[in-house]
């Protein structure tokens, strides 16, 4: 705790939590208090925790001259004693009241997080205050029934999508317009190969320039089975948009839900004597403002409204889901967008000669710096599967939204009304086909993203054993390295060294050297210019020297391939490396094999229009009132 400040946590019997933080100012000495405009003394001596007869004592002269009390001006000064500051948190069925000492209260959802600012005096303090009062969970079971009914109205009430979170919504929804607006829209990736290359990894390829327009580093994002680079404050936005729908569309589903379950209890002869408990208990607190309860008035039998809560019961589920998998797909990014930072630039191996210098060589170099790029495409790639994760949910959360919908209107089928609804539900069936093919894709690509790292990390692994047996075939056959190339025994002179490359095949390690002159005979007994020679042997190959076989460095080959089998036996070496089916391999055929339909532009509308229609509602009963509550 502060210096001077004592907290108090008190548990009544029902489990009610009440903490009480009294702050002393001052340290103990008077303290001036400047008058603001608005002040008056009955609010100052509340604020600092005292009466206005303490005030009286240590401001003799406001109280003795002939002038009103609580008739003060801004910038007087006001001498408090023994001034405190309070503030009381009182937390019960997943809420919070929070009192400060300025008088400002909130109530938290503990469960979501979401802080509803509750103005004093108003029938919305009266609620909030009966919300922590009631005790579903009590002794009395007639009693907990009904204090059940009033909680379920009122986590309604508080739990509802608020007209703030309309408006973050739709403010996020105009960012991500902005952003495009100063940044640029997505740009289709261009040259991206799955098989990546010396100087890529991932399956984006090399993004449009060094530099986004922001002055960050690009970000790939897989759209409509696609992958596009954006700017990453184009990608943020993207990503806070998504969030802030999905917060909207997870409030208005549990708006939804409680409505559906109070159908249910307005049905079931079990809560008839509850509802009414319930309505007493509302309309006592919501007297003093001249306002009542409604009970609700369901259409139907106790079975539809079943029906009508599974319906809710599943919105909610996708809600709730795509809630979740937006958070991490908005975390994701600005991992990755960091760790961009400080990757190295990939050089091409390939254009440098083979050999031992001091230090790493241009290969080990070139293979940590791809790890380190593999591990940024897997956090991209991560972030594709969360999305596409996210869209998938919203559908199904939109499809059961709209299925209720459809058995709660007055309209008649057939009717206008009635059709559009029924269209609307079609579309958005049909954008549910195109969203599970979505997650299919992003999980492929997720799942290469992984064994792609993995494969990237095995070959750093592997690289110090791999310059180890270069050096041996180099001290073993030296002239195979020579670029200036070498006469062989039957006087043939091979011409200098046109290019050198390490490739795995089978798991196994070759130098390729192609020369100048065609001095060499292939497997079919033609004349070649490259000559390929083995770094490494399998162990039961009985047509290679045992004591080549029996190598140390070529034991330990083996033994490191045979512990990676599991993990991925593609190129785990080089970037040229063919490997058997692996994990990667998997990941590659199911990228390939996925069709993919657009999604994009109708999941964008649908979600547009699911933020518009509430803001319409917002405003009809600004307008027009909101009736009775």
């Amino acid at each position: 705790p502060k210096n001077n400040t004592e907290t108090t946590i008190v548990f009544d019997k029902d489990g009610r939590r009440t903490e009480t933080i009294v702050e002393k100012l001052g340290d103990g000495e008077p303290i001036d208090y400047e008058v603001q405009p608005g002040d008056n003394l009955s609010d100052i001596a509340e604020a600092h925790g005292v009466t206005l007869e303490d005030l009286a004592e240590s401001n003799p002269e406001l109280f003795t001259s002939p002038r009103d009390p609580d008739l003060i001006h801004p910038g007087e000064t006001v001498v408090i004693e023994d001034a405190t500051k309070t503030t009381v948190n009182v937390t019960f069925n997943g809420y919070t009241l929070t009192t400060s000492p300025d008088g400002k209260i909130t109530l938290t959802n503990d469960t979501t997080g979401a802080v509803t600012d509750i103005a004093a005096g108003t029938a919305q303090q009266a609620l909030a205050e009966l919300l922590l009062s009631i005790n579903p969970n009590g002794s009395d079971p007639e009693q907990a029934k009904e204090d059940l009914v009033v909680k379920t109205t009122l986590d309604g009430i508080f739990g509802g999508a608020t007209p703030e979170l309309t408006t973050e919504a739709l403010e996020k929804q105009q960012a991500v317009v902005a952003a495009m607006e100063q940044y640029g829209p997505g740009q289709d990736a261009t040259g991206a190969t799955l098989d990546g290359g010396p100087t890529s990894v991932g399956p984006y390829g090399d993004p449009p320039s060094p530099t986004a327009p922001s002055g960050g580093k690009w970000v790939p994002l897989l759209v409509d089975g696609s992958w596009k680079w954006f700017d990453p404050e184009v990608a943020k936005a993207i990503a806070a948009e998504n969030v802030a729908i999905a917060n909207f569309g997870e409030a208005q589903a549990k708006s939804q839900q409680i409505a559906a379950q109070l159908d249910i209890y307005a049905l079931d002869p079990e809560f008839k004597n509850a509802m009414e408990g319930a309505e007493s208990t509302l309309d006592e607190a919501l007297a003093p403002y001249g306002l009542d309860w409604r009970p609700p008035e369901p259409k139907g039998t106790l079975a539809d409204a079943q029906d009508r809560l599974t319906l809710a019961n599943n919105a909610l589920e996708g809600a709730s889901t795509a809630r979740a998998e937006y958070e991490q797909g908005q975390t994701s990014p600005l991992e990755a967008i960091d760790k961009q930072a400080d990757l190295p630039t990939l050089s091409d191996p390939n254009q440098t000669a083979v050999r031992s210098p001091d230090g790493p060589s241009a290969e080990e170099t070139n293979q940590q710096g791809k790890a380190a790029h593999a591990e940024v495409a897997e956090l991209f790639t991560n972030l594709s599967l969360h999305t596409a994760n996210g869209n998938k949910a919203t559908i199904d959360l939109m499809i059961s939204s709209t299925e209720l919908e459809l058995k709660l209107t007055d309209a008649k089928p057939g009717s206008p009304e009635y059709t559009a609804i029924e269209e609307r539900l079609e579309g958005l069936q049909t954008l549910q086909g195109a969203a599970a093919n979505q997650v299919t894709l992003a999980e492929a690509y997720q799942e290469y993203g992984v064994a792609q790292a993995e494969a990237a990390d095995l070959a750093v692994t592997m690289e110090p054993l791999k310059q180890q047996l270069l050096a041996q075939a180099q001290e073993r056959n030296p002239h195979h390295f020579d670029w200036e190339g070498y006469t062989n025994g039957r006087g043939e002179f091979t011409g200098k060294i046109k290019s050198q490359d390490i490739i795995e095949d089978n798991g196994q390690l070759y130098v390729v050297t192609v020369y100048e002159n065609d001095t060499f005979t292939d497997e079919n007994g033609d004349d070649t210019n490259v000559h390929k020679s083995a770094l490494t042997y399998d162990l039961n190959d009985e047509g290679i020297r045992e004591d080549f076989r029996n190598d140390p460095l070529n034991k330990q080959w083996q033994e490191m391939l045979a512990s990676t089998q599991d993990i991925s036996s593609a190129p785990v070496c080089t970037a040229n490396g063919t490997g058997s089916q692996s994990a990667l391999d998997a990941a590659k055929s199911k990228i390939v094999g996925v069709q993919v339909d657009q999604l994009d532009a109708g999941l964008r509308d649908a979600k547009t229009a699911l933020v518009d229609a509430t803001t319409a509602r917002d405003q009809a009963i600004t307008d027009y009132g909101p009736g009775t509550v």
